[in-house]
């Protein structure tokens, strides 16, 4: 049985090389190996710089031309200058006059390939069109529900429901643009899992209808209670101010739970329980009248914070149910729209790829099914392996399973780096780099890229310290909340064990190292300034960009990131407007931006529609 390599490379440590080298050391030692080496990573032009990257290796050995590749072969197969020049020009031929099996792919393309061999199992149809954009899906999708309301009473009155509640909560009432947003959800993972769970609107109703019930039951006779308590300590002529802490102190927890506020108990009140003591100041004039009401309140506030622990979790549920119940039920009508769409316009959202090879994987002979596609894969190489989703490392585990049972050697390359999981709003879950993976294979092989070739000494040294602060931070605000959740009864002591110091641990090693000879480096932090008049932060970029050239940079040398393109678009017309106010001006201000390039952003474009 062979083993998993698990390569954690950051920014710049040669994680590239390292992945077309493990290709090419493959096809030196069997030139027709090509066709059974999957190499798979989540963009377009990573495929291709990865296809150029790993053809422009093979074609340099095979024409005997300087290769960095060439010592590190030789060590690792033990072939001689003239073998690998051999082997490598049969690699080229072989590759170049069958590139249809040269399987450099984006995951979505390798999982859409399984499912177009398997078309006529699964009743597609032939020539089906991949939808990456799924807002104009949405969109449509909602004008042909809320079209639909004129004929389903039952529709019909769901929505208007919706919306009276939603003007009730004083909230937006449109319901294409919540339908829409709303719909994101049909897109994802999680709901693709639960789908088959989705109630109807009618008997979601009926839940809704039993759990508020219940949850007022609970919460009137919290309430009831507690106005017992302050009728005794009336009674008694006391008043919350004249126990222990006044206000601030347990007493008012009466108070709060009998005007309808269920919070939860605090430390104090938790004292009070647990000694007599804490019910009154040490100085307390009314001491004595306290000490004779305690047996009376005491199994009051004890009943109070037993019933919290018991209920709050239904409580929360019940409120979370009350307040989305309606989406929910919505999301189902939403999703046969969108269904009745693909349908006929023969559309299959990029997201369901993933979703229709695990059903097909979970009812199927795993082997099999990837065989049909062509290829019988004995090597495997996941790049960015930080952004695979749940569902995609899942479709992928019985293959690679199948790979390591079948192979003495190491067929599974997993390359990725936690600090750049990006794709998390397409369902990326770094956890499976971090944790998932360590359980899932006996044999792994960690290898750590720790140098930065990318970058100088002063900037390497300035990320590993923001970095290592940033997780230490926020690390331990992360523990300091599990801590407060356990107290408190939301989350069990195997919870709080699993999730205590998980970005610390995510985050370990993370540090890199320089080259000896990428000495110095260049970062300097500003602040925004505030505009007096307005309150907004204003960037420094004017200043900036001045200071720049004064320093001899070429305006093309200078690049700004925004985190939205609609900042981009805002500071390329920042940028443009401080040039056409100062013509004069010695420093070049012309900016390159795909937003500054679009139609919309010409003021003679905005000036024509507004006319029209």
């Amino acid at each position: 049985m062979g083993g998993v390599k698990l390569l954690k490379a950051s920014a710049g440590s040669g994680k590239t090389y390292q992945l077309a080298y493990e290709y090419v050391r493959n096809v030196i030692i069997d030139p027709s190996q090509y066709r059974h080496i999957l190499a798979v990573t989540f963009t377009n032009k990573a495929t291709e710089e990865m296809k150029h990257r790993i053809i422009d290796e093979i074609s340099a050995l095979a024409c005997g031309k300087k290769s960095g590749y060439l010592t590190q072969l030789q060590e690792d197969t033990g072939f001689d200058t003239e073998a690998i020049q051999k082997r490598a020009a049969q690699a080229r031929t072989k590759i170049l006059h069958d590139y249809s099996h040269f399987a450099i792919l984006t995951i979505d393309k390798f999982f859409q390939r399984i499912i177009r061999s398997f078309i006529k199992e699964l009743g597609i149809e032939l020539n089906f069109n991949l939808e990456l954009q799924t807002d104009t899906l949405l969109s449509s999708a909602a004008d042909l529900l809320i079209d639909e309301i004129s004929v389903d009473e039952a529709l019909r009155k769901w929505i208007l429901e919706f919306v009276e509640e939603k003007i009730e909560e004083n909230k937006k009432w449109d319901i294409k643009t919540e339908l829409t947003r709303l719909g994101t959800e049909l897109f994802k993972e999680n709901y693709k899992r639960s789908e088959s769970e989705m109630a109807s609107k009618e008997k979601l109703g009926n839940i809704v209808a039993k759990t508020t019930s219940h949850a007022l039951a609970i919460r009137t006779q919290m309430q009831n209670e507690a106005n017992k308590a302050l009728i005794i300590i009336e009674q008694a002529g006391l008043c919350i101010g004249d126990f222990a802490n006044g206000w601030n102190g347990f007493a008012n927890y009466f108070a709060k739970i009998a005007s309808g506020e269920i919070v939860p108990y605090g430390k104090r009140v938790s004292d009070a329980l647990a000694s007599e003591e804490k019910w009154y100041a040490k100085n307390a004039a009314r001491k004595e009248d306290i000490l004779k009401i305690i047996p009376q309140l005491y199994p009051i506030l004890k009943s109070l914070c037993e019933t919290y622990d018991k209920n709050i979790k239904f409580l929360n549920s019940a409120a979370l149910l009350r307040e989305n119940y309606r989406n929910f039920a919505l999301l189902t009508d939403l999703a046969r729209k969108i269904e009745e769409l693909c349908a006929a316009e023969n559309i299959m959202p990029i997201s369901e790829t993933n979703h229709i090879l695990h059903r097909l994987i979970a009812d199927n002979d795993t082997p099999f099914i990837f065989e049909k596609v062509g290829n019988h894969y004995t090597h495997f190489m996941i790049d960015e392996f930080q952004d695979t989703s749940a569902m995609q490392w899942e479709n992928f585990i019985p293959l690679l399973e199948n790979a390591v049972a079948q192979s003495d050697e190491n067929p599974v390359l997993l390359v990725g780096d936690v600090k750049q999981s990006i794709y998390r709003w397409r369902g990326g879950d770094w956890r499976i780099l971090a944790d998932q993976i360590h359980r899932q294979f006996r044999e792994l092989i960690p290898i750590n890229l720790t140098v930065n070739y990318r970058s100088r000494e002063n900037i390497v040294t300035f990320n590993n310290n923001l970095i290592a602060a940033c997780t230490e931070t926020d690390n331990a605000q992360l523990n300091a909340e599990l801590e407060t959740a356990y107290e408190k009864g939301y989350i069990r002591s195997a919870c709080k064990t699993e999730l205590t110091d998980m970005l610390r641990n995510a985050y370990a090693n993370q540090a890199q190292q320089t080259v000896p000879d990428q000495k110095g480096g260049y970062v300097n932090l500003t602040l925004y300034t505030r505009d007096e008049a307005t309150g907004e932060l204003i960037p420094p970029v004017i200043a900036r960009i001045e200071q720049l050239q004064q320093r001899g940079y070429a305006p093309g040398d200078i690049a700004i990131l925004v985190r939205y393109n609609a900042d981009g678009a805002k500071i390329a017309n920042m940028i443009l407007d401080y040039k056409s106010l100062h013509p004069d001006s010695p420093y070049g201000f012309d900016v390159v931006t795909q937003e500054a390039l679009t139609t919309g952003s010409s003021p003679t474009i905005g000036f024509v529609i507004s006319c029209l």
